[in-house]
């Protein structure tokens, strides 16, 4: 006997003019028979978050337990150090002067 697994969803990136989220279907069921939908914010929309490029890792890191079965938790708390390590350091080097990033 075949065990049914689900294909996995893409899910949805919406992008405002303030913020970035992810949509998604969650496995609990309504007693009308229709699903859930979750909307969970990643982040708002600073110089780091620009485009939907820049959203895209925060994104697949929110699809990957959602797609393996596990629950979902994203906090928004990070530390600023880091924050600053992970996320400024990186853009900083990609997309200004060499003298700037090693300032």
């Amino acid at each position: 006997m075949r065990k049914n697994r689900s294909r996995g969803q893409k899910g949805e990136l919406i992008e405002t003019a303030w913020a970035f989220s992810a949509r998604y279907y969650v496995n609990e069921v309504y007693a009308n028979g229709r699903r859930k939908t979750k909307c969970e914010k990643l982040a708002d929309r600073p110089e780091i978050y620009r485009s939907r490029i820049d959203v895209q890792p925060l994104f697949d890191a929110v699809m990957a337990p959602v797609n393996g079965g596990q629950e979902v938790r994203v906090t928004g708390q990070t530390s600023l150090a880091d924050s600053f390590e992970k996320h400024y350091l990186p853009w900083v080097e990609a997309n200004k002067a060499a003298s700037t990033a090693q300032g």
